[in-house]
C-alpha cells in the first residue's frame, strides 16, 4: 500500500507503471481507445502488465467506470492529456476483484490505467465506462475535476460522517490536487445556507467556504499533493436541500 500511496503523491501517469514496484515494458499494444457503453476484455500477463484507455470529451462528462478482474485484486488511474492523474480507485474504494468509480471529468482528454495491486499478478480484466446520470448520495466520494457544474440535492439519507458531524448531511467529492494548485470552489443554493469544507490527504487541516448569503466561496491554494475531500453541504445541523456546485 505504501507504494501506491507514494505513486499517488507524485500526480504523474508515469507513476503508474512502478506503481506496485514493477518495471514491465509498455508496449505500443497496451493502448487502446475506450468507447463508452462498450465492454473491453483483455488480459494483464508477464509481457503486458499494465493497460491504457484512451478517451476524449468535448464538454462536462459524467462517468461510472467499472473493472472487473476475477481472481486478482486491481485498481485504475486516470489522467488528463498533461499525465496529470485525477482519479486513484485505492484512494476512494476498498480493493476487491471489482472496482466501480464515479467521475465528474470536464472537456479533454484522457487515460485510464488498469493496474494490478500486486506485483507478478496477471489475469483477464473487463474494464466498462458508462455515463452516469444518477444523483450523488451517501458517502461514497465522487472524483471531480476543475472545470466542473453539477447541480445535486441532500438529503436526510445522505453522508453524516464529515467534519459537521452526526448533524449535518453533505455530498463528498474527491480531487487530486498538486503542491501550489489554486482552486475555486462555488456552491449556491436557495433552499439551504451553503457550507463546504476541503480536507487534505491527511483528513486534517480543513479549510472552510465563507458564506455570502445564498454562494459559499472556497478560494484556496494548496500546501500539499494528494487527495482532497470536498465535503458539500449546510452551515445549519440538519438542512437539507438542492444545490449548484461549481470547481474551477
Amino acid at each position: 500500500m505504501a507504494a501506491v500511496a507514494a505513486a499517488a503523491a507524485s500526480l504523474t501517469a508515469a507513476a503508474c507503471i512502478n506503481v506496485t514496484g514493477s518495471t514491465c515494458a509498455v508496449e505500443q499494444s497496451d493502448y487502446h481507445n475506450l468507447t463508452f457503453g462498450v465492454a473491453a476484455s483483455d488480459s494483464l500477463t508477464s509481457k503486458t502488465c499494465i493497460a491504457f484507455y484512451k478517451f476524449s470529451v468535448g464538454a462536462q462528462t459524467n462517468l461510472r467506470v467499472t473493472l472487473t478482474s476475477p481472481g486478482i485484486q486491481t485498481f485504475l488511474q486516470v489522467s488528463d492529456s498533461t499525465g496529470v492523474i485525477r482519479v486513484n480507485s485505492v484512494l476512494s474504494t476498498a480493493l476487491d476483484t471489482t472496482t466501480t468509480v464515479r467521475m465528474m471529468l470536464g472537456a479533454g482528454g484522457y487515460q485510464i490505467f488498469v493496474v494490478p495491486y500486486h506485483e507478478g499478478q496477471r489475469a483477464q480484466y473487463t474494464l466498462l465506462a458508462v455515463t452516469d446520470t444518477s444523483a450523488v448520495g451517501g458517502c461514497g466520494a465522487v472524483w471531480v475535476t476543475p472545470g466542473i457544474t453539477t447541480t445535486q440535492t441532500i438529503s436526510h439519507a445522505d453522508c453524516t460522517q464529515g467534519p459537521g458531524g452526526s448533524n449535518s448531511f453533505t455530498h463528498v467529492y474527491g480531487l487530486l490536487l498538486r503542491s501550489g494548485q489554486s482552486v475555486v470552489f462555488s456552491e449556491h443554493s436557495t433552499s439551504l445556507a451553503p457550507g463546504m469544507t476541503l480536507t487534505g490527504p491527511d483528513g486534517t487541516e480543513p479549510s472552510t467556504a465563507d458564506s455570502l448569503g445564498t454562494t459559499a466561496l472556497l478560494t484556496t491554494t494548496v500546501g500539499s499533493q494528494g487527495a482532497y475531500r470536498l465535503w458539500v453541504g449546510s452551515t445549519s445541523a440538519g438542512q437539507v436541500g438542492s444545490y449548484t456546485l461549481q470547481i474551477q
